[in-house]
């Protein structure tokens, strides 16, 4: 099959992953699996910092009235409840952010078995390890990693380019 005769389609609407349609099945590539996986991670810090964040807004919202002198029992009591959920908040967001880490950091050091896992991987460093709020460093280590899984799935070797 050329490359030519490829023909794309979407794999999934809210991640926006292309592949190429009679290459693989998605399901046959490490990858794939851990992507989905990564994804749900994704989603539940995200429910998990969302509701955080929430909590830290009411504090911040019935602290006023929770501190006056001449205070309700009712805004008390609702800053206190807000106030007592807040650990608990943050331990489950900050359990949640770890297990995404961890599945970024397995798919990064995954080796695709496939050209579509490549193309998966390296749709996911574009999307997801490009430089942003917490980093400005181009992931170098992690395309050269492809390269050499295109060079092991391809068969070639480095090819000297002289300008």
């Amino acid at each position: 099959m050329t490359v030519s005769a490829l023909s794309y389609a979407r794999l999934d609407d809210d991640t926006g992953f292309i592949l190429p349609r009679g290459v693989a099945s998605p399901g046959v590539d490490p990858i794939f699996s851990l992507r989905e996986e990564w994804l749900r991670a994704m989603a539940n810090a995200s429910e998990k910092t969302r509701a955080r964040d929430w909590l830290d807004c009411e504090r911040l919202r019935l602290e006023p009235a929770a501190t006056a002198p001449n205070a309700s029992a009712r805004a008390i009591k609702q800053h206190k409840r807000v106030v007592d959920q807040l650990p608990k908040a943050r331990r489950d967001e900050e359990a949640a952010l770890t297990i995404e880490d961890a599945l970024t950091d397995r798919i990064l050091a995954a080796s695709p078995e496939s050209l579509p896992g490549i193309v998966a991987k390296l749709q996911f460093i574009v999307r997801y390890g490009a430089p942003g709020p917490e980093t400005r460093e181009f992931p170098w280590r992690e395309l050269e990693t492809l390269l050499l899984d295109l060079q092991r799935l391809t068969g070639t070797e480095w090819v000297v380019f002289d300008p």
